[in-house]
């Protein structure tokens, strides 16, 4: 394994683990744990074990510039604490990961089987987890991700927080396999 992604919950890991495609997906395992304290501690957990960089993907819940700084330092100095000097990155969805189903009214009316008025469009993207929660509430989260098409999914890619994830991995070298110590004779 070269890097690890550690998420906030099992649908940001499932949904992170769409968007980053089977050939990142051969040298990076996606992990989550269930709340963000959780998931701190298993980060902090896998740098310190494993000593492999870390990517920890978060919500921000915020949308103040200082707030998100706040929170991006906040979790960087825990995770920073356990990391010595194996790289890691924290990145957060403004405000929510699933802002990422409504970066366009088109994606959004496809995915959701509904019209979207551009005000209604501007409210899902400040509240984008009430607003997916409301609009699935006759479908599991399973079947949303199973109906994203390439396009969704590209579209998806190319959000900054995508591209900060993709970007981070990238600069990551290949995992080189090391021998296993001779015994002395």
């Amino acid at each position: 394994m070269k890097a690890y992604v550690i998420a906030e919950s099992r649908f940001d890991a499932a949904l992170l683990t769409k968007l980053l495609g089977p050939a990142v997906l051969k040298t990076v395992a996606v992990a989550e744990s269930g709340d963000i304290s959780s998931s701190i501690s298993l980060a902090r957990s896998a740098i310190a074990v494993r000593q492999k960089p870390i990517a920890f993907f978060a919500d921000s819940d915020a949308l103040a510039d200082h707030a998100i700084e706040r929170r991006r330092q906040e979790i960087g100095e825990l995770i920073g604490l356990a990391a010595g000097s194996t790289p890691f990155k924290v990145i957060l969805a403004v405000p929510e990961i699933e802002v990422l189903f409504f970066q366009s009214t088109e994606m959004a009316e496809r995915i959701f089987g509904k019209t979207f008025s551009g005000t209604e469009l501007e409210f899902a993207q400040l509240q984008p987890a009430k607003t997916f929660k409301e609009l699935t509430s006759q479908r599991s989260r399973e079947e949303i991700l199973a109906s994203l098409n390439e396009d969704d999914v590209e579209a998806m890619r190319n959000a900054p927080p995508i591209q900060e994830l993709l970007s981070f991995l990238a600069q990551l070298p290949d995992e080189v396999e090391t021998a296993p110590f001779a015994k002395a004779s």
